[in-house]
């Protein structure tokens, strides 16, 4: 008998006999159990030193170079590349994510940005667009003060 199968045939937890709160009961519990399952899959991702960040970016660098013939806007890139102090203690999709990021700022040919990130991590093309989705907000705005009067509800 599972563990789940004796808490609802246990006469302590008579209250969970009821049908809407053995759903309840089960919901919670697939949520804990993602929940769990989730975290580790994030911390079975190594995070990446500072040689490790190094050497990734020349790999993808060198990546760059036979996918961009435009030799200046892979100097451009990989000089944006170069500014981030914050790469390492990342895990490697951390990094990818962040660097593909600046490819999209001078690159929109979504033919190239395939290409790029299928060559980076071998997945299908499109899968990144979730991670091109989200919102960029610049400092300028996140620094003008909020006007109440704006606000409808």
């Amino acid at each position: 008998m599972s563990m789940i199968e004796l808490i609802f045939h246990s006469k302590a937890c008579s209250p969970l006999r009821e049908p809407r709160l053995k759903t309840i009961f089960l919901f919670v519990s697939l949520l804990l159990f993602s929940a769990v399952g989730s975290n580790a899959q994030q911390r079975s991702e190594p995070k990446l030193d500072d040689k490790a960040v190094s050497t990734l970016l020349s790999q993808l660098e060198e990546s760059l170079s036979v996918l961009i013939d435009d030799e200046p806007l892979v100097e451009q890139i990989v000089d944006r590349w170069q500014s981030h102090d914050d790469l390492a203690g990342k895990t490697r999709p951390q990094v990818l994510k962040i660097l593909f990021t600046d490819v999209h700022s001078f690159i929109n040919d979504k033919t190239a940005l395939d290409a790029i990130w299928n060559s980076w991590t071998g997945e299908k093309p499109g899968e990144y667009d979730s991670l091109l989705a989200l919102p960029s907000f610049s400092v300028l705005a996140a620094s003008e003060p909020y006007d109440r009067s704006q606000v409808f509800i």
